[in-house]
């Protein structure tokens, strides 16, 4: 700030001058300290000739809007008063400044700087709704390390400068990384498995439907398969694919191959063919496990098993001689590539050996507990939720395809089997809390949350429900084996706003995290970085990819000889340990648990002949739920043979894309916005209104079933014109949001509309011919009572008599009321509506 009135007009008017307007300071790191002062030396002079301009008029001008809650240039403002002050004396009286203090700040940190007999003192000013003091004491400290470092090494590196304390290094990388524990360090997943049906071989292992298999019976079928395996040549250490759908084959699949010596290639059946053949090819996959109903869905030239041959189950049941060691592969797993192809996590026994010996004991899982299975398994999630219960003697009731979707028939699972344990995304956990209440959840006893940002109002809900539920918040990608951090949430959240997210927690055992700025040094507490895992989970790499490999799983600059993975997610220390994650830094993002790079949307959109530019973005609703949007721009000369449609888009991604990648919404512009340096403009996109060619005209509800629902669908999907043909997978919806519809219908028409069937009736029209046939079908079923003299009474009119024998002249459930009627007045109708 300026106090510069030089003219005589301008006394009465403060006059500001705001120097980052005036000029930009730019702190790149290759500069030298001496050097950037030098620069700021220089634009503070010459921003000088500006300190005449007034503050309002600098505000208006601009069009800056006025938020009574803050100042609507800047938040942060440094003063220096270089003028000592002085003591005077006046007729005996003497004069001295005085230092008020305030008790509200200005702005959100002010720091002023005041000469004093040689010294500089410093005086610091804050928000104390936006800072803690502990974070301002971090702040004031990394501020004189800064000032310290460049007062003795001027021609310093500004990236080169610490400002971290060695008792603030010790802690991030010593305490809050303090995660030895002597796990078993020489297992492999089956030989854990081998142990536990030693133990309770006549346990219950397995639930599907009706079918169940113990211990010994699951072994012994793995077995059975791993020689079929053997026998057909399979080398040790191959690849082998599954593609199946979930059922007990999936489960003794997945242990044959790891008992027979391979890796394993989980592949959703539901997944395009490109996208299949691809995988297959990439993975040089030896062998393919699948069922017969699926065999010809994909041509392979491999060797093929068919896991619902009885045949394959006449061998052997021993354990067979284990060939495989902790540095093994155990799995692969495709995930979103940001070149238009998938690309695949190679995951060791030694990593998931670790997390799954850690949950055993964490969440103290015993023979005497049921652990419901949600997860798809080409999703890491599986491994955990599955191989945890079946190492440590649990139950796991697996779940179908249609129950995954289903939250009321996940709630009956929990009630009816008693479930003691689950894993699952927040938003499947709190669509089950919607439909459940406290003895439906009454076994309950710990809810693992994972997949996705966790917010406080799943744990309200939760807690509402079954306080005695513990909730953990889980958080690893999949090249950390599942799982780096756990939290457990605590009783209480205090002071915490509705919406806010819950920490991820500090690392597991054997992990360690860093959070890092672009330069690799460490951030300090409350500081946005990189987070960046290393120790016993990291995966091998990249199959096929050494330059990405190499990039990701960087060397540990902390720890010499150790890899590191730089996850692109953006997080944060807090004072406790534990860490808030903020986002991410790139152009991966999560949405509903899966794990999607956008670039890979846009290259197979630009595939499209008549799409010249595309640019896709993870937009948010008001609820916080993700979605993607397509913004494209259009070949004129293709459209004039060709409109471009919503369908034809879905269509054409849907060949190479799993269903959870494709765009929820589609916008055409005539050209992508750009910035000054020749970047597209996100912000001007954003704001971007309009679509693609809708393929039909509008059709407004002609009964008020479908009036309701158009007002559901407006709610779930937040779209105001809906047709009644509209397909509700084409206008954005995906399982999730289907199933919050099917709870909403559930509340307004008391008739159950299962997601299977919203799935082949995805329209309007014809969900709502089907809940007007389950509404006959419930009205139908009610028999006519048969004809008496006279009835028994209700509970309700007993109750009324007996009171009335109290009082006989009470009116007290006699209400009168009067009604004006207007219009042709039918007496006989009037007698039989009374009678």
């Amino acid at each position: 700030p300026i106090a510069g009135r030089p003219h005589g007009d301008l006394e009465n008017i403060v006059g500001m001058f705001i120097n980052t307007l005036a000029m930009r300071n730019r702190p790149e790191g290759t500069k030298s300290f001496k050097s950037f002062l030098n620069e700021v030396r220089e634009n503070s002079l010459r921003a000088f000739a500006a300190q005449d301009y007034q503050f309002e008029e600098l505000v208006e001008n601009l069009n800056i809007p006025r938020d009574m809650s803050r100042n609507p240039l800047f938040d942060i403002m440094f003063v220096m008063q270089n003028i000592e002050a002085m003591t005077l004396e006046a007729q005996g009286l003497g004069f001295k400044t005085c230092q008020i203090k305030h008790s509200i700040s200005k702005f959100d940190i002010t720091l002023a700087a005041y000469e004093k007999g040689g010294t500089i003192v410093f005086n610091l000013e804050y928000c104390t709704r936006l800072f803690k003091k502990t974070t301002i004491q971090r702040f004031i400290q990394h501020y004189i390390n800064i000032l310290k470092i460049a007062a003795e090494n001027p021609e310093a590196r500004l990236c080169d400068i610490e400002m971290l304390t060695e008792t603030e290094k010790y802690k991030l990388l010593t305490e809050f990384n303090k995660t030895e524990c002597c796990y078993p360090k020489n297992k492999t997943i089956q030989q854990l498995f081998e142990e536990q049906v030693e133990k309770t071989p006549e346990a219950i292992a397995i639930i599907y439907e009706d079918e169940s298999l113990t211990y010994q019976e699951l072994n012994g079928r793995a077995n059975q398969l791993a020689r079929v395996l053997r026998n057909k040549g399979v080398q040790a250490y191959a690849v082998a694919g599954i593609m199946v759908e979930r059922s007990l084959e999936m489960v003794v699949g997945i242990l044959a191959i790891l008992k027979a010596g391979c890796a394993y290639l989980p592949i959703d059946p539901q997944y395009p063919r490109d996208r299949i053949e691809y995988m297959l090819k990439d993975s040089n996959a030896e062998i393919l496990l699948t069922q017969s109903y699926l065999q010809m869905y994909i041509p392979y030239s491999g060797k093929v098993v068919l896991l619902d041959d009885a045949s394959i189950y006449q061998g052997d049941i021993a354990d067979l001689e284990s060939i495989t060691c902790p540095n093994s592969l155990a799995y692969i797993i495709y995930t979103s590539g940001t070149t238009g192809n998938p690309k695949g996590v190679m995951v060791e026994h030694k990593g998931v050996c670790n997390a799954l010996q850690w949950r055993k004991s964490k969440y103290s899982f015993s023979s005497s507990d049921k652990v419901l299975q949600l997860f798809s398994f080409v999703f890491d999630g599986f491994v955990t939720s599955f191989f945890t219960p079946v190492i440590s003697g649990s139950a796991v009731i697996l779940a179908t395809e249609e129950e995954t979707k289903e939250p009321l028939r996940l709630r009956n699972h929990i009630s009816r089997h008693g479930i003691t344990h689950f894993i699952a995304i927040p938003a499947i956990y709190l669509a089950i809390l919607e439909y459940a209440n406290k003895q439906d959840l009454l076994s309950l006893r710990v809810v693992t949350l994972a997949g996705e940002k966790l917010t406080d109002n799943v744990i309200r809900r939760s807690r509402s429900i079954n306080e005695k539920i513990q909730v953990i918040n889980e958080y690893g990608p999949t090249e950390s084996s599942v799982v780096a951090t756990s939290f457990t949430v605590g009783e209480k959240l205090v002071n915490i706003p509705a919406g806010s997210p819950i920490p991820i927690g500090a690392p597991i055992p054997n992990t360690k995290i860093y959070i890092l700025d672009k330069n690799n040094k460490l951030c300090p507490i409350g500081v946005a970085g990189e987070l960046c895992i290393a120790g016993f989970g990291l995966a091998r790499g990249y199959l096929n990819r050494p330059a990405l490999t190499a990039e990701k799983f960087a060397e540990n600059p902390f720890t010499a000889g150790e890899r590191m993975y730089r996850t692109g997610d953006l997080a944060r220390w807090l004072p406790d340990g534990n860490i808030e994650f903020l986002g991410r830094i790139d152009h991966q993002v999560k949405i509903r648990g899966f794990r999607i790079e956008l670039g890979e949307i846009e290259n197979k959109l630009l595939e499209h002949k008549a799409v010249k530019e595309a640019l896709v973005l993870a937009k948010q609703y008001q609820n916080g739920e993700k979605y993607l949007c397509a913004y494209i721009t259009a070949d004129k000369q293709q459209l004039l043979e060709q409109q471009l449609t919503v369908s034809e888009l879905r269509e054409h991604l849907s060949k190479d894309l799993p269903h959870y990648m494709i765009p929820a919404y589609f916008v055409q512009v005539d050209k992508m916005p750009l910035t000054t340096n020749g970047k597209i403009d996100i912000k001007a996109l954003s704001k971007t209104e309009g679509g693609v060619a809708e393929d039909a005209e509008y059709i407004p509800p002609t009964n008020m079933t479908e009036e309701k629902l158009i007002q559901i669908w407006k709610e779930v999907l937040n779209i105001e014109r809906i047709n009644i043909n509209d397909n509700f997978f084409e206008l954005g919806g995906h399982s999730l949001k289907a199933t919050s519809m099917a709870a909403k219908i559930h509340k307004l028409f008391n008739v159950e509309v299962t997601l299977k069937e919203i799935f082949s009736s995805p329209t309007i029209k014809d969900i709502s011919q089907c809940i007007s046939s389950r509404k006959e079908s419930i009205y139908s079923s009610i028999e006519p009572a048969e004809e008496k003299e006279y009835y028994e009474m209700s509970s309700a009119q007993k109750r009324i008599f007996t009171l009335q024998q109290f009082d006989t002249n009470s009116i007290s459930y006699n209400m009168p009321g009067v009604f004006e009627l207007e219009g042709d007045f039918d007496t006989e109708r009037v007698k039989q509506a009374l009678r």
